[in-house]
């Protein structure tokens, strides 16, 4: 995958697609990025079960349309137990084909008894950002590489803490949607 798609990913770039290691979903039309270094299936699962529909499992691609930055659906597969599954065949009308981007959210790595999420000041964002962003710019210079500062500049950005329990996503994911945040464990904001 990575000696296909990278290169690949590489090519398209120039073309003005950005296609990035990532899971994307929407709900009700409000696009959310998940860049994280581990497998979302527990989460991506849960925000299934919850009516959220999936752009990308591990792969999507991300285009300019005017001053809104679309995600656009990628097939793909992620891991559970070991098997590389699709979740998009397995539940009958989970995926998306288009949606805005209206948040990012950089996964720290590990999983912690409680979630955690916390917005990122447009200071710090296009930084931050670069710093989570999951495949190599070859000219990051360039306009065609400068995906990270755009996004940056159009989507709200944050830090998010993953915990054992895959639901409390959800939690995370409202709090992002209506920017109810500063630094704010959500144990209690889990949707049924």
């Amino acid at each position: 995958e990575q000696s296909i798609i990278w290169p690949i990913a590489q090519l398209l770039r120039l073309r003005g697609l950005c296609l990035i290691p990532a899971a994307a979903v929407v709900r009700d039309g409000w696009g959310a990025l998940l860049l994280a270094n581990f497998n979302l299936e527990p989460e991506l699962t849960a925000m299934i079960h919850a009516g959220w529909r999936v752009l990308g499992q591990n792969w999507v691609a991300i285009r300019q349309d005017r001053d809104q930055m679309m995600m656009l659906h990628m097939p793909g597969r992620v891991n559970r137990n070991g098997q590389p599954v699709d979740l998009t065949s397995e539940f009958c009308g989970s995926s998306a084909s288009v949606a805005n981007c209206d948040a990012i959210l950089l996964a720290i790595p590990g999983r912690r008894p409680t979630a955690d999420v916390r917005r990122i000041s447009p200071t710090n964002a296009p930084a931050s950002l670069r710093r989570a962003w999951p495949i190599a710019e070859l000219h990051p210079h360039r306009r065609q590489g400068q995906w990270p500062a755009r996004l940056a500049h159009r989507c709200n950005i944050f830090d998010i803490q993953l915990s054992r329990n895959p639901r409390e996503i959800l939690g995370l994911l409202d709090l992002a949607r209506y920017h109810r945040t500063a630094h704010h464990p959500v144990g209690e904001l889990i949707v049924a």
